[in-house]
């Protein structure tokens, strides 16, 4: 009605800005706003206002910073205005200058007397100091900003996020070698106070929750606790109620499923994984690690047509990937979970044409598992090229001579298992072509390995070079090159002790071992 009256009114302009805002009708707020300056440039308020506006969406970071420095430039102890365009920064990316700004908010609020000079600029600075990598800042920070607020869950979560990067750097330091023990002892700490972190976030949000029906429980900082726990080992149970919690909080969120599922999973509870796996799956049908993981799950049950197919699909979704993505760590922005996995390296795409193949096979599809062993032999040998060449590259950095290449298991396997089934095809002379090729990846070290009684010696050592000798004797033996297979027996015996009784094991995931031809 003022405005009817009087087009000019300032006082009924700001009035109908501030109430655009609240009602989050923002580009009618900064419109309003921008005709009070217009009208009173030396109104610092609405300048102050108009950034707020602009910043929440009506229009660019670079439009809010203008504004808010404009207010600045009249009010310049205004302590919201220098948080509110370090805010602004740091969307920008402009961090530091963000952190500047943070700065000045703080020590303005001190000097009025303000609880800690400013609790929202303590925790943004924090988090501007986090992605800036200055780790030690970030968490002063953070423990300033629960200190002022012991309730603030966002913060409590980054905190324990904060504190597993520091566990993270001094395990780091401890396997280098640089500092030992207390490297690790440092770590354990870190580690303990990123789980009372969690903790208290957590109960800060059920608090929260219990207050407010609109609060949401925490899905990623139970998430974050139950991975911890993981990978601590501890209270296995705690981790996976955390896990099955975190999934209830974010039904929405296949990544929460898929590692509810993976959690599952290794606790032995198939049918509750492949239930959380399919849920996953329906949220997000190109999740190619849900599609493995479930692939493994079925392929335990005996499902192995439904678990090729699941191969299969993981197979698709990493194709679909851009090779040049990568995820990009947020574990400093609260309530978040990371959906993507880093693109698959060379090996372990092989590894899943493996597992298809194992699938293929068991499910009587003999030729369609050759090729795609076929497939991860191409893979696991263009790997193995490239580290030879940058073997090759560093030796000549280094005048050292020549380098050796080192044992590649998953390759053996491969050629040792298209090898059987070559083999139970009757294609007995290309199957002793793969079991030479799956020794010769496996390295001279395997007999030594295979022979040793030290305690450093793998108990399959001797499994996976019996195996192999037991089913290249086989083939030979059809082949009517009996001196060679009686040979390859008693050195099968030897290494092994059983033969192919621990080989069959370890290596043949696929299938046993050909047997020998009866006479």
């Amino acid at each position: 009605m003022a405005l009817e009256a009087d087009p000019a009114c300032f006082r009924a302009r700001f009035d109908r800005a501030f109430a655009a805002d609240k009602l989050g009708r923002h580009a009618d707020a900064a419109r309003d706003y921008g005709e009070c300056v217009a009208e009173r440039p030396d109104c610092a308020l609405a300048h102050y206002n108009r950034g707020i506006a602009l910043d929440r969406g009506a229009g660019t970071g670079l439009e809010a910073v203008e504004a808010f420095t404009r207010a600045l430039e009249l009010d310049p102890g205004n302590a919201d205005a220098h948080h509110n365009r370090g805010f602004a920064l740091r969307k920008m990316g402009r961090l530091r200058e963000a952190v500047g700004d943070y700065d000045a908010a703080i020590a303005l609020g001190a000097a009025v007397g303000r609880p800690g000079g400013h609790a929202r600029a303590l925790y943004n600075r924090a988090f501007a100091h986090a992605r800036l990598g200055d780790v030690a800042a970030a968490l002063r920070d953070y423990e300033a900003t629960v200190e002022l607020e012991p309730g603030n869950a966002a913060a409590l979560h980054n905190l324990g996020a904060l504190h597993e990067r520091a566990a993270a750097a001094a395990e780091a330091a401890a396997k280098s070698g640089g500092s030992g023990g207390a490297a690790e002892g440092a770590a354990a700490a870190s580690n303990r106070r990123a789980l009372a972190a969690y903790d208290a976030a957590i109960a800060a949000a059920a608090a929260a929750a219990a207050a407010s029906s609109s609060s949401r429980p925490p899905a990623a900082t139970l998430h974050a606790r139950a991975v911890l726990r993981d990978r601590l080992g501890v209270d296995a149970e705690g981790a996976l109620r955390d896990h099955a919690a975190a999934a209830a909080a974010d039904p929405a969120s296949a990544a929460l499923a898929r590692s509810l599922g993976a959690a599952r999973r290794a606790a032995g509870d198939l049918d509750g994984a492949d239930a959380a796996l399919s849920s996953a799956l329906a949220l997000e049908p190109s999740d190619a690690a849900a599609a493995s993981l479930r692939g493994y799950v079925r392929r335990k049950q005996g499902r192995f047509r439904e678990a090729a197919e699941d191969y299969s699909r993981a197979l698709a979704g990493i194709s679909r990937k851009d090779p040049n993505s990568s995820s990009s760590s947020s574990s400093t922005t609260p309530y978040s979970v990371s959906s993507n996995a880093a693109p698959a390296s060379a090996s372990a795409t092989a590894r899943l044409h493996v597992s298809l193949a194992y699938c293929l096979a068991k499910a009587g599809d003999p030729s369609g598992a050759v090729s795609h062993y076929d497939a991860a032999i191409e893979l696991e040998e263009g790997e193995e090229e490239r580290k030879d060449a940058t073997r090759r590259a560093a030796d000549r950095k280094e005048s050292s001579g020549g380098g050796s290449s080192s044992p590649n298991a998953s390759l053996s396997h491969a050629r040792h298992n298209r090898g059987v089934l070559l083999a139970r095809r009757g294609e007995h002379a290309a199957a002793v072509e793969d079991f030479n090729a799956a020794l010769a990846a496996l390295g001279p070290s395997a007999f030594s390995s295979a022979n040793s009684s030290s305690a450093s010696a793998s108990p399959n050592d001797g499994g996976a070079v019996a195996a192999l000798l037991f089913s290249r004797g086989s083939s030979l033996d059809a082949l009517g090159r009996f001196d060679e297979a009686v040979t390859d027996y008693m050195r099968a015996l030897s290494v092994g002790g059983n033969g192919n009784k621990n080989g069959g094991k370890q290596q043949q995931q696929v299938s046993a071992a050909a047997k020998p031809p009866r006479r």
